[in-house]
């Protein structure tokens, strides 16, 4: 308030005008015919101004300090007012200066006061119409009379305070000379706006996220809200619902019972009653309303009311009721028992057949335990059950259980229990049914299915136990047989003993299967572990496969890890599954490849996982039949017996061995396209260090001329025909043979004879091999004599059984010569014959041939041109052994029709050199025929 200072020189100046126009004015009234001269009307002005204005002015003075004093006064208490003001007031005027500000606003600015006068509106604190057409001071300009609006003023620690800014217009004398603003600061009042809408939020969330209906009436029954739950029961819309009379939704029926509720309430009562409400589709939904009145200062407002759908409740009651009819009229019993009057699981609800199967009534049954009646053999299992799964444990749902009945009869019956709820407290349910004849068919069909494995076992191990008497036989079939080829020369005595080898060694195969599986099922085979090299057990399937895969033209790749180290495996058994393996791939495999691939996934350091995978190109197999081709007698259908061959039991037994190794075998197949088998083993050991290769007999050797330098042999077998065929090889190998037909005749004759080497059967009557072992090596004089066993029973556990007896090594019956020759030339002294090879020997062999009379040699010569020449060219590009020995057999038979024995010899030669896959004699033996053709020719000139 300024404007104060002035008021003095204000005051004065106006005053003195005032006074100085009224003296001029009097002396003009006095004397107005008078014309003065100007000293004199000076001095007349002097004296009038002193006799007459001067107690006027003093007067005026007087009066105008009182005014003075009571202005003072006035301005103070408007001053104490204005800086006592609890809001931040300023007073601007129309220059927009700061010309005034109480307390609160110099707190409010944080500005001192003597720097707020005179400072801008704008630069003291600025809002959000500042400079702007609707600033405050220019719309009071404007002719508004109160403005106001919200501004934030922001503190030094970056906090935004609202504030609530009101402005009014300063008048002096009816001018406005400025505005005055007044700030009232609104964070508390947001606050609670703020916790206020927060508040409605939940609320209309709550209203809207309820699964019941909600609504409110006016006391005349009218809606005045509706949730949207209730919206949608109703199939309303909100905007249909409000204004709606809440009778309009029900028949007459239920209008009654809301009138009385409504009518209830007005008395200030609260109710809850069903009701069934009608849809905007015509829906009959079924409710509870539970409502009460809305009363303000004792005056009935309305109504509100909690309405939940009762439709799946009706639904769930019906499908209780049908339940439980059913339960009730069903062959099945149902209890519901409960600890209730000090009795633990006392039945609180059964149906009639759970009274049937107990022979108790209901009345009974209400009286006593359900534990009561179970078998004592079994109470404390029932017992215990109870009490554990009441206190929330989680048990199997069934089990099976014995019951007496009222009579004393014991019934089997199948339990299932689950826990519930009755009456607000834990419950249990008991389902039974009546097991006794499925307990009596149940135990009939495991006696049935034990008498079944036990005649399955026994003929298991009845075959596993025939392995010597079956193999026994057949070591003099093949060993015989082997013995009559190196003798025979006649063509066709040759092929009947071919015939019989071939016949043998198939049904040997046959016997082996047989036998492998009858161990595998009689659970007589055992994995015995050792350190093996795969690296070199591949190489070794390659060896033995590579002839005739490259026979049948085929590529054999094997893939495998080059740092691959030596693992704990079975190695006689894992050579077995891969043998099967590629000797499938090669018999169902005409073009392509064959390839074997080793794959390892390490786990830890001291074990891996071993892939191995056999795949080719052959005919595949399909789809429908991938799953069963590992079944026992199963081979793929369409295939060709009379082709391919087998048992179909390889892959079966190589399965069953794969999974003996804690392995698994599967296949991918595509008809035509060819087929993969992965054989894979889990956690199989690291050994550490690669174990060296075994030494192996060079292959190269033809055993059956080996010539043993002066040694005898004592063979000790109490079967005749096996101490012959063995003394036949070994005499014609150069070798003295001495003969015992059991145990102690052998140590008579190791003390008398000292042989340099005995081969002794294990199983013989009197004294078996191990205990003449065992005196022969306890003996100064025998003790250092090689002894070699030999056997019709086969396995690692016999191969251990041997080694553990100390015998120098063993040979499986029936034997193969080169087995024989190969063992015993690890302990005698060798030599082999050298003899020309079938090429040298065809080369030779021209002058041998006679070129007798030959039937229709005309017709022959043109036959061997067009039929045979062309083949032999055919073949001698593919040198498929197989395929050239059935073309011996052809050209043999062609010779015999034409009596053309030197062919004859020829084609005998031939077969021979393929037999024995001489590749150097075939071909030998195909140049030689052109020979052959020139002399027949020359003949043929000569008869001319």
């Amino acid at each position: 308030m300024r404007f104060i200072e002035n008021r003095v020189t204000l005051f004065s100046v106006l005053g003195l005008t005032a006074i100085f126009a009224m003296t001029e004015l009097s002396i003009m009234f006095i004397l107005p015919s008078f014309q003065l001269t100007r000293p004199f009307q000076a001095v007349l002005d002097s004296l009038i101004l002193s006799a007459v204005l001067v107690p006027i002015l003093c007067y005026y003075i007087k009066k105008r300090d009182r005014a003075e004093e009571g202005l003072w006064a006035s301005e103070e208490r408007a001053r104490h007012i204005f800086n006592g003001a609890g809001n931040a007031m300023r007073v601007i005027d129309r220059d927009f200066n700061v010309v005034e500000s109480n307390h609160a606003m110099i707190k409010l600015s944080d500005i001192p006061d003597y720097k707020v006068h005179g400072m801008k509106c704008y630069d003291h604190l600025e809002g959000k119409l500042c400079h702007t057409e609707d600033c405050m001071l220019k719309q009071i300009l404007r002719g508004e009379e109160r403005i106001e609006t919200v501004m934030y003023k922001e503190t030094p620690d970056g906090r935004k305070i609202p504030m609530h800014v009101v402005a009014t217009p300063l008048f002096r004398k009816g001018v406005i000379i400025g505005v005055i603003e007044s700030f009232t600061d609104l964070t508390d009042l947001k606050k609670k706006d703020d916790a206020l809408k927060e508040s409605e939020a939940r609320y209309r969330d709550l209203v809207s996220g309820m699964n019941e209906g909600l609504i409110a009436v006016d006391e005349k029954g009218y809606i005045t809200f509706a949730n949207p739950k209730l919206c949608e029961l109703m199939e309303y819309s909100h905007d249909e619902l409000i204004g709606s009379h809440i009778t309009d939704f029900f028949d007459e029926e239920n209008r009654q019972i809301i009138r009385s509720e409504l009518e209830n309430h007005a008395m200030g009562n609260n109710s809850q009653c069903e009701l069934t409400w009608r849809t905007k589709t015509g829906k009959m939904i079924p409710t509870l309303m539970s409502s009460s009145p809305i009363f303000t200062n004792g005056v009935y407002q309305g109504s509100y009311g909690v309405i939940t759908d009762l439709s799946r409740v009706r639904e769930a009651e019906t499908l209780y009721r049908t339940v439980l009819d059913a339960a009730s009229r069903s062959k099945v019993g149902f209890a519901l028992v409960q600890d209730i009057d000090g009795i633990e699981a006392k039945h609180v609800y059964v149906n009639d057949y759970y009274c049937e199967l107990t022979g108790y009534t209901r009345e009974e049954l209400s009286q006593i335990s359900a534990h009561e009646i179970v078998h004592p053999s079994m109470r404390d299992i029932v017992v215990d059950r109870y009490r554990r799964k009441m206190r929330g444990e989680d048990l199997p749902r069934y089990n099976e259980i014995e019951f007496v009945k009222r009579n004393g009869e014991t019934v089997t019956v199948g339990l299932s229990s689950a826990v519930a709820t009755y009456n607000n407290k834990p419950a249990f349910i008991y389902y039974l049914t009546d097991n006794t004849l499925e307990k009596q068919m149940r135990d009939e069909l495991k006696r049935a299915k034990e008498e079944a494995e036990s005649a399955n076992r026994a003929k298991s191990e009845f075959l596993a136990n025939m392995s010597h008497e079956i193999r026994t036989p057949m070591n003099a079939v093949i060993g015989f047989s082997d013995l009559l080829l190196s003798i025979v020369t006649d063509r066709q005595q040759r092929d009947y003993l071919e015939s019989i080898k071939t016949a043998a060694g198939n049904l040997l195969t046959l016997i082996n299967d047989i036998l492998d599986l009858s161990k595998i099922e009689a659970g007589r085979i055992e994995i015995q572990y050792e350190a093996v090299d795969p690296v070199q057990l591949l190489n070794e399937v390659k060896q033995v496969f590579e002839l005739k895969i490259s026979e049948k033209g085929l590529r054999f790749m094997i893939d495998v890890e080059s740092d691959l180290p030596s693992l704990m495996l079975d190695e006689t058994r894992l050579r077995q599954v891969i043998f099967n393996l590629v000797g499938n791939a090669v018999k169902f495999t005409e073009e392509g490849y064959i390839k074997i691939t080793v794959e390892t996934e390490r786990r830890r350091r001291e074990a891996l996982d071993l892939r191995i995978m056999v795949e080719d190109t052959g005919i595949g197999i399909p789809e429908d039949q991938v799953d069963r081709i590992f079944e026992s007698f199963t081979q793929q259908e369409g295939q060709s017996a009379r082709k391919y061959g087998g048992t179909g039991l390889g892959l079966a037994i190589s399965k069953r061995l794969v999974e003996l190794m804690n392995g698994e075998i599967s296949v991918t197949s595509r008809v035509g396209e060819g087929s993969t088998f992965t054989i894979l083993l889990r956690d199989v050991k690291i050994i550490a260090k690669r174990r060296p290769p075994k030494e192996r007999w060079d292959q190269t050797i033809d055993l059956t001329r080996v010539s043993f330098e002066s040694a005898s042999v004592l063979v000790v077998d109490d079967v005749e025909d096996n101490r012959t065929l063995v003394r036949e090889w070994l005499s014609r190998a150069g070798l003295d043979v001495l003969e015992a037909e059991d145990g102690e005749e052998a140590l008579r004759l190791a003390r008398e004879s000292c042989p340099d080497l005995i081969l002794m059967d294990l199983k013989m009557p009197k004294m078996d091999g191990y205990e003449a072992l065992k005196r022969l090596k306890s003996d100064p004089m025998t003790r250092e004599i090689p002894v070699i066993a030999l056997t019709a029973s086969v396995g690692p556990m016999v191969e251990s059984e041997i080694e553990n007896a100390g015998f120098n090594g063993y040979i499986p019956k029936p034997f193969k010569i080169p087995d024989l020759m190969k063992k015993l030339s690890e302990h005698l002294s060798y030599a082999e014959k050298e003899t020309p090879k079938r090429g040298e020997e065809i080369a030779h062999h021209g002058e041998e041939l006679r070129f007798e009379e030959i039937e229709g040699l005309d017709e022959l010569i043109d036959r061997l041109r067009t039929e045979i020449a062309p083949r032999i060219e055919e073949l001698s590009g593919a040198m498929e052994m197989d395929e050239i020995e059935g073309f011996a057999r052809d050209l043999d038979e062609l010779a015999r029709k034409y009596k053309a024995e030197v062919l004859s010899k020829y084609a005998e030669i031939l077969h021979d050199c393929a037999e024995s896959f001489d590749v150097t004699g075939v071909k030998n033996s195909f140049n030689k025929f052109t020979e052959i053709m020139g002399e027949l020719r020359r003949i043929q000139e000569e008869r001319g």
